[in-house]
């Protein structure tokens, strides 16, 4: 019996060498037929340079393997390991201690019936699969996979185009896999955990990552560690819409990022160390954006959603972009843009409510609005060198600002002929105008079903408060208006803008304004108003003083009404008013000083029903100076007020026994015999002090040594005279720079050159006088330039007491 139970057990022990033997031996060739059979029923050829299976080792290798089709190469492989444990199978374990996959190419298409992995169709339809038969309840199966790697994988994935753009070619990604690696991946039943890092690309993006997760029954939890984050918007232009295929943008993310799925609700958390976009061009649909560099530190993002529920977002962090350019759509204007920006730091929530705040926002070189005419770039409707803005909060309801300041700012203001604002950038050069509607039926239709005013919903108001607004350093405003003739031109430089309390919470509280400006070297304007924009009515009270604004550059505005152009003068004015509700009250005081008349403009220059031309009527009101006083009150209602007029001062010209004047006035001015003459003129019933006219060489604006004599004993003059005023009028010569003699055959650029040199002479001129300080500008009224009608004259100045 022994012996037979030996022989058995020895036959038996055979057999199953035999059969390992077997498995070993014929296992390659039976599974090499086998997966050459399969591929071939899909119209694919399956090839391998080696295929191994080892029982005693549990290992499968394989090697050069190839599937090919009609349309080319579709899967490819180098090598292929596979290392696994038997034992454990007995204890409900699998355990697969290494999986090693190098050079896999892999192509994957979808197509109209399905996917084709491989070369092999995997169909998809509608069909119910049949309930999978009901298995008898056991003990969950353990999985271990303690290594996993992939190296130098390529997975080609072609999908159809959208179903609006059928007639697009297939849209293609390249995933290629330097290196992945999964570690210590064990499961049981529902129960997961694990860990990878990945080197891969994407589209040619790259990425480097490392990630573990943990999964249990209704929880999910994911860390994501991003060391390198770095792709172009076209790389996955295929994915965006199609209005922003044509965009570009590069990222450069470095972040950690936890994903937390409990019980429905989801959490992301990020914490940035590196956020860079840069290299920015979007077109959108009315404008265009550019930007060399934008950086985001969010440390850190987190959204949460509630199921059933609107997303949660809160996050900290900072903002920096530069080089940043927003254009129209056509390229032609700069709508916004900036070297620098700043928002440091911000705080941002949202979950029933919104909640906005920032510490500090700071910009360089901000540029709001700069249009082109034609090829020509007009200067923009507001540069700032710096803007500042402190402590910003908002939410739905309210916003805050601390304090808004900008300095050096230019800010050009130019209207053309039908006065439109042309430095103002349109947001599309091509945008349509809103259709009407179609039938007055159609109005009356939507009229009668729109909902009343009493049944729409009633929505809580949005408030704006900001404490100050201020504008310091070198400040500019031009404004340029060319619906007058000739064209206006003039330049506000603002000394210092202070705005306070500008609220909407508060309609009693007034909105403060204060300002200092001038518009030549001489000029003042100065004023204080306190204003309430959001009471009932008009309120406000001002204090505004205004002094030696040259009158010829506003000419164009008054010819018109007055009848006559304005040709020298000066205007001076003290405003306190106050407007209660409406009702007006208070004075102004005016000042017109050495103010001329030119040509009646009128067709019919002879005045009707007696009445006194207005050239002669101001002659009458001048005092000895040729200086016109008049104090206004202020009365009514701003619907309709009332100017009164009152305190005429000299309005009774004085006379002099002539003779006696003769005589004095020759002997008051013999010192200053090189530079004045005493006229006689109209029968002798007249005497007229005058200033030689002071000649210059040609294309000469500085005083030079041949007029310093002049020029010491002009301003002697001024200082023993301490009464007289003068006016100083430049002229220009075409003889100067060799233009033509006849005036009217110079172009437009020529007069500008010719009338720039003459106002150059003036200013010149007048700050020479004014060196030392003793003498007040406003006795030195500068005229309009001029242009010498005479073609063969010289350039000059001529002076009027």
């Amino acid at each position: 019996m022994q012996r037979i139970i030996r022989r058995t057990l020895i036959a038996l022990l055979s057999i199953l060498c035999l059969l390992i033997l077997g498995i070993w031996g014929l296992g390659p060739y039976v599974a090499k037929d086998a997966l050459t059979k399969y591929f071939a029923e899909h119209n694919a050829d399956f090839s391998a340079e080696s295929l191994s299976i080892n029982p005693f080792t549990s290992e499968i290798n394989g090697r050069g393997v190839k599937v090919t089709t009609t349309r080319g190469l579709e899967l490819k492989f180098e090598a292929l390991q596979v290392s696994a444990q038997l034992t454990p199978l007995f204890e409900n374990t699998v355990v697969v201690d290494k999986v090693t996959l190098d050079g896999l190419q892999l192509n994957i298409a979808q197509e109209q019936k399905g996917w084709r992995v491989a070369g092999v169709l995997f169909p998809t339809g509608t069909e119910e699969s049949p309930p999978p038969a009901q298995e008898s309840a056991g003990e969950d199966w353990t999985i271990s996979l303690p290594s996993i790697q992939l190296r130098n994988c390529t997975l080609n994935i072609s999908r159809l185009p959208p179903a609006d753009a059928a007639d697009q070619a297939p849209l293609q990604d390249e995933i290629r896999l330097f290196s992945l690696n999964l570690k210590n991946i064990k499961g049981k039943g529902a129960e997961w955990n694990g860990f990878a890092d990945v080197m891969t690309q994407v589209n040619g993006a790259d990425i480097v990552l490392a990630t573990e997760f943990r999964v249990g029954p209704d929880k999910f939890v994911q860390w994501l560690d991003i060391s390198s984050l770095k792709a172009r918007m076209q790389q996955f232009a295929h994915y965006l819409p199609a209005d922003l295929r044509d965009s570009n943008a590069s990222l450069d993310l470095n972040a950690e990022i936890v994903v937390d799925w409990r019980n429905g609700a989801l959490t992301l958390t990020t914490t940035t160390k590196k956020l860079d976009i840069s290299q920015v061009d979007v077109k959108l649909k009315d404008m265009t954006i550019e930007s060399d560099i934008t950086s985001i530190d969010l440390n850190p993002l987190q959204i949460s959603i509630a199921p059933d529920g609107e997303p949660e977002v809160a996050f900290n962090g900072k903002v920096h972009s530069g080089k940043t350019r927003i254009n129209d759509s056509a390229g032609r204007y700069i709508l916004a843009g900036w070297d620098k920006l700043d928002l440091t730091p911000v705080s941002f929530s949202m979950d029933e409510t919104l909640n906005v705040k920032v510490d500090q926002i700071s910009s360089q070189n901000l540029v709001l609005s700069r249009s082109a005419l034609d090829n020509e770039e007009l200067p923009p409707l507001l540069q700032a060198g710096t803007l500042f803005v402190s402590n910003v909060e908002a939410s739905d309801k309210r916003a805050f600002i601390e304090m808004v300041e900008l300095s050096d700012i230019r800010s050009n203001v130019h209207l053309d002929k039908e006065r439109n604002l042309i430095t103002l950038a349109p947001m599309s050069a091509n945008a349509p105008a809103e259709e009407a509607s179609q039938t007055p039926q159609a109005d009356a239709q939507a009229a009668a079903e729109a909902p009343s005013a009493d049944d729409a919903p009633k929505s809580s108001p949005f408030n704006l408060v900001i404490n100050q607004i201020s504008v310091k350093g070198d400040s500019l405003l031009s404004f340029t208006d060319e619906g007058v003739k000739p064209p206006f031109q003039q330049d506000i430089r603002i000394n210092s803008l202070v705005a306070e309390s500008l609220t909407t919470e508060n309609p009693a509280q007034a909105f403060h304004i204060t300002m200092d400006a001038q518009t030549d070297q001489y000029s003042k304007i100065q004023s204080d108003t306190r204003i309430w924009p959001f009471a009932p009515k008009l309120s406000l009270d001002t204090r505004t003083n205004i002094a030696e604004i040259n009158l010829p550059p506003v000419s164009p505005y008054l010819s018109d009404a007055l009848g006559y152009d304005i040709n020298n003068g000066q205007f001076d004015m003290n405003l306190a008013m106050t407007i209660d509700e409406g009702r007006i009250s208070g004075d102004t005081k005016i000042m017109l000083r050495g103010m001329d008349l030119g040509a009646d403009k009128s067709a019919d220059a002879i005045q009707q029903g007696g009445a006194i031309p207005l050239n002669v009527a101001l002659g009458m009101l001048k005092d000895g100076n040729g200086n016109v006083e008049l104090a206004m009150p202020l009365s009514g209602d701003v619907d309709s007020p009332s100017f009164g007029w009152s305190g005429f001062v000299a309005l009774i010209a004085q006379k002099a026994i002539f003779e006696a004047a003769s005589g004095y006035l020759i002997k008051t001015f013999v010192p200053y015999a090189n530079v004045v003459t005493v006229v006689k003129f109209a029968g002798e019933q007249a005497l007229k002090v005058r200033i030689e006219p002071l000649p210059y060489q040609a294309g000469q604006s500085d005083v030079g040594p041949e007029q310093q004599a002049f020029v010491n004993e002009f301003r002697q003059l001024l200082l023993d005279k301490e009464d007289m005023q003068v006016k100083t009028c430049p002229i220009a010569s075409p003889a100067e720079l060799n233009y033509p003699p006849d005036t009217k055959a110079l172009t437009v650029e020529q007069l500008k050159t010719l009338k720039q040199l003459a106002e150059e002479r003036g200013q010149k001129f007048k700050a020479k006088v004014l060196e030392g300080g003793k003498i007040a500008s406003s006795r030195i009224l500068l005229c309009n330039p001029e242009v010498e009608k005479d073609g063969d004259g010289k350039g000059r100045i001529e002076f009027e007491i």
